[in-house]
């Protein structure tokens, strides 16, 4: 395949763009890295009796800590129902479903 003309001129005015977006990405990044030195982030202090469910060390992401506590308070509360089926009972329908969807989806 053969390679586009290009002039000398289009080639060093593209160069001359590129070198002058590398130096304002420099810039920005040096803006940044100070910004982070006076203004540095403050680490959460974990003791005894931090609440684990409410640290999540990324935006949107829980920590297995947040996904226990949920569960638990949904078990909590589902236990809290008169006559509620126990968890296990619930896993054992469970299971028992998804077996029979699987028979039936392999055909015996």
């Amino acid at each position: 395949m053969p390679w586009p003309f290009v002039s000398r001129e289009r080639f060093d005015e593209e160069r001359v763009r590129r070198e002058k977006a590398e130096s304002d990405l420099e810039v920005l990044r040096e803006k940044f890295l100070d910004y982070l030195e006076r203004h540095p982030a403050a680490l959460p202090v974990i003791g005894a009796d931090t609440d684990l469910s409410k640290i999540q060390p990324i935006s949107g992401r829980p920590t297995i800590a947040n996904v226990i506590a949920t569960a638990n308070r949904d078990a909590y509360a589902a236990a809290q129902v008169p006559g509620a089926k126990g968890i296990a009972a619930q896993l054992e329908e469970a299971r028992t479903k998804l077996f029979k969807i699987k028979k039936a989806a392999n055909g015996g």
